[in-house]
C-alpha cells in the first residue's frame, strides 16, 4: 500500500508538471521523466556506496547488465516517459486507468507464463472487480478546466490513449521482470541504480539538445518543487514496490497498487478541478471491495528462491 500512495502522490506532481509553455511539450516530457528518476538514483548510489564500504558489493554484475539495461529502457521509454505524455494529453483521471487496466492484464498473463504464477479464484474475482473500476473511473472522470489545445482533436485523444496502453503495458511487463530478478536475490539496489541513472541520462541527455539548456532551466525555475515531490514520492514508490514483490506476486501487488486510481480520481477532482460524477464514485467503492476481496498470504520460500546473484 506503501507503494499505491507513493505512485498516486507522484502521479498528483506529475500531472501539474504535464503543461508548460516555457519549452516544447516532448522535450518537456523527457526532461520530467527524467528528474523523476532522480531521487532514486541518489539513495540507491548512497545505499550501493554504503555497502560497498562495508566489503559487500551491491552493484550488478556483467551478466546481469544486459537484461538490466534492456528492462531499463522499457521502463524509462515504454513506462514513464508514454505515462507522462499520455498525462499531457487526457489527463490524469483518464490516464491511470487505462494504464492500469494494461497493467492488470499484462501482469496476468505474463506472470503465467514467464514466472508460473497461479492466479487464484479470489485474485481472479479481485482483478475482475478491480477492472470493472477502472472501467467506470475513466468513463466517470472529465476534466472540466478549459484546455482546448489538449483534447481539441480526436487524433490528440487517440495518440493519447494509444500512449497509456504502451506504457501500461510496459509496466505490466516490467513487474513480472522484477519479480523474477528479485526472485533470484538480485539486490533490490542492484536493479535501481541502474533503472534510475538510464532515466537521468539518457532521457535527460535527449531533452536539453532538443530543447536548448537555457529553456529547460528557465522551465524549471518555478517547477522545482512539483519536480522534488514527484521525485521523491516515485523513489518511495518504487523502493517500496521492488521489496514487496520478495514476499507477493504480480497479480496481488497490481491488485493493491490499483487503489491509485481511485486516489488519483479523488486528487484530480480536489487539485485539478477535474468532474466526478456517480459512475466514478461507484468505481471508487467497487476499489475498496476489490482490495478487500483477495488473501494476500506470503509464497512460499520454495518458489520465491533463496540464491543471491551478484
Amino acid at each position: 500500500m506503501t507503494a499505491a500512495v507513493g505512485y498516486s502522490l507522484a502521479n498528483l506532481a506529475l500531472r501539474r508538471l504535464s503543461l508548460t509553455e516555457d519549452i516544447r511539450n516532448d522535450a518537456w516530457d523527457l526532461w520530467v521523466t527524467s528528474l523523476k528518476s532522480l531521487v532514486t538514483g541518489l539513495i540507491a548510489w548512497t545505499i550501493v556506496f554504503g555497502r560497498s564500504l562495508r566489503g559487500v558489493s551491491a552493484f550488478p554484475s556483467v551478466r546481469l547488465l544486459v537484461p538490466l539495461i534492456g528492462s531499463g529502457l522499457l521502463m524509462q521509454f515504454g513506462g514513464n516517459l508514454c505515462f507522462q505524455s499520455a498525462l499531457r494529453l487526457l489527463g490524469l483521471g483518464l490516464t491511470v486507468p487505462v494504464v492500469f487496466a494494461c497493467i492488470i492484464i499484462v501482469g496476468a498473463v505474463c506472470g503465467r507464463i514467464l514466472l508460473n504464477d497461479r492466479v487464484t479464484r479470489d485474485t481472479a474475482l479481485s482483478m475482475l472487480v478491480m477492472t470493472i473500476a477502472i472501467l467506470l473511473l475513466s468513463a466517470g472522470t472529465k476534466d472540466s478546466r478549459p484546455q482546448p489545445h489538449v483534447l481539441a482533436e480526436p487524433g490528440t485523444l487517440l495518440a493519447g490513449f494509444f500512449l497509456a496502453v504502451i506504457s501500461g503495458c510496459s509496466y505490466g511487463l516490467l513487474g513480472v521482470i522484477i519479480r523474477r530478478f528479485v526472485r533470484q536475490a538480485v539486490p533490490a539496489e542492484s536493479l535501481l541504480i541502474v533503472y534510475s541513472t538510464m532515466g537521468v541520462v539518457l532521457l535527460g541527455g535527449i531533452a536539453v539538445p532538443l530543447a536548448g539548456w537555457s529553456s529547460v532551466l528557465q522551465a524549471t525555475q518555478d517547477a522545482w518543487p512539483a519536480l522534488l515531490a514527484a521525485s521523491t514520492a516515485n523513489a518511495a514508490a518504487f523502493f517500496a514496490m521492488t521489496y514487496a514483490l520478495r514476499f507477493i506476486d504480480v497479480n496481488q501487488l497490481n491488485i493493491i497498487n490499483a487503489s491509485q486510481n481511485a486516489m488519483c480520481a479523488l486528487g484530480a477532482v480536489l487539485i485539478f478541478q477535474e468532474h466526478l460524477t456517480p459512475m466514478a464514485q461507484t468505481g471508487i467503492v467497487l476499489t475498496v471491495i476489490g482490495l478487500l476481496l483477495p488473501g494476500h498470504h506470503r509464497p512460499d520460500q520454495s518458489r520465491t528462491g533463496k540464491t543471491r546473484v551478484s
